[in-house]
């Protein structure tokens, strides 16, 4: 193991990839919910019926999961376009869908919640304040009410509140998730160090481009319901590698020493970084629209940076009026 690799690790790397493994780990809780949808469910015990005196123990209608991809992105487009218009850092989407996505999956395998379309929105709306509210400086924080006013009456300060008191409890307050920015910003630093600083200053409007295009990659992930089972550290380095081959940066010296300390310093399943290299490649050569089955660079393409990204991302949105209040999005719930 190489010095930058003990320098890394000596950074929380080690620690951070145990935490995703041990803490942070999402089930396919959309599946489990169609094969919950597929089977008859009763709203009493077959017990209580008969102790009631009634005639019949014919099973109650069949539950339809109210969760599934589409309605997962929108959740997602709703969560940035919040933090757009608030302010806020958009990293705080990455850890309010890793609240959503864990919360739901431990809901699901332990029947704990009675999920319907009302109650998605408030896990919804309780996953993003919680999100802003430990993330976010005190100045910047969305208050209950704020959520309440945009929801238009389909709950209230009260259901909110017990919302987050479940939902810690069901996240066993496991509440700062490793996210797959901050590993490509550690790892950026670290690379950057290596530099000297006639190095650093050649190259550090590429180094810029390199971020934005890997920090754009990670939030397509993060809309994409396909990755919530793939670790945070392997979106990172499939993140990584494509922005390396999209950005040259000082004749792609910068961008291989960053792959080859990213390869070095996490650990991850081949298969898992194939699967997330083909789809972040898919969905940003969609956004852009560049055949997905073209994967040579050219200038045009290597040109792109975050801000046009997100022009073109449905998945990302970005705001141009990022001095709105969460209260001019009234409508923004209802369609969620």
């Amino acid at each position: 193991m190489s010095a930058t690799t003990y320098l890394i690790r000596d950074n929380g790397f080690a620690a951070m990839q145990i935490k995703e493994v041990e803490r942070y780990r999402c089930e396919d809780y959309i599946s489990l919910m169609n094969e919950n949808a597929s089977a008859p469910r009763r709203s009493v015990s077959e017990e209580d019926l008969m102790s009631e005196g009634h005639a019949s123990t014919s099973a109650a209608p069949a539950y339809v999961a109210p969760m599934n991809a589409y309605w997962r992105e929108s959740i997602c487009i709703w969560a940035f376009d919040i933090a757009d218009r608030c302010d806020l850092s958009r990293e705080v989407v990455s850890v309010c869908m890793s609240y959503l996505d864990r919360f739901l999956s431990v809901a699901q395998q332990n029947r704990t919640i009675s999920l319907d379309k009302p109650t998605l929105q408030l896990i919804s709306a309780t996953s993003m304040y919680l999100a802003a509210k430990l993330y976010e400086p005190r100045s910047k924080r969305l208050s209950i009410t704020s959520f309440v006013r945009v929801s238009q009456g389909l709950f209230t300060n009260e259901d909110m509140e017990e919302m987050e008191r479940k939902m810690l409890s069901g996240l066993s307050w496991y509440m700062h998730p490793p996210t797959a920015l901050t590993y490509i910003r550690q790892i950026l630093v670290v690379v950057s160090s290596k530099f000297n600083q006639q190095q650093r200053s050649g190259s550090m409007e590429g180094a810029l481009a390199f971020f934005e295009l890997a920090r754009f990659l990670t939030e397509l992930s993060v809309c994409d319901y396909y990755f919530v089972t793939i670790r945070p550290s392997t979106v990172a380095l499939a993140s990584i590698m494509i922005a390396a081959q999209e950005v040259p940066v000082s004749n792609g010296a910068f961008g291989a020493l960053v792959v080859l300390t990213a390869r070095e310093v996490l650990d991850y399943q081949a298969g898992d970084l194939a699967r997330a290299l083909t789809r972040l490649r898919t969905g940003y050569f969609h956004t852009i629209g560049r055949d997905p089955g073209n994967c040579t660079s050219d200038s045009k393409h290597q040109q792109h940076g975050a801000s046009s990204n997100n022009e073109h991302n449905s998945c990302s949105p970005h705001s141009t009026t990022s001095s709105r209040h969460v209260s001019d999005s009234e409508d923004d719930m209802a369609v969620m």
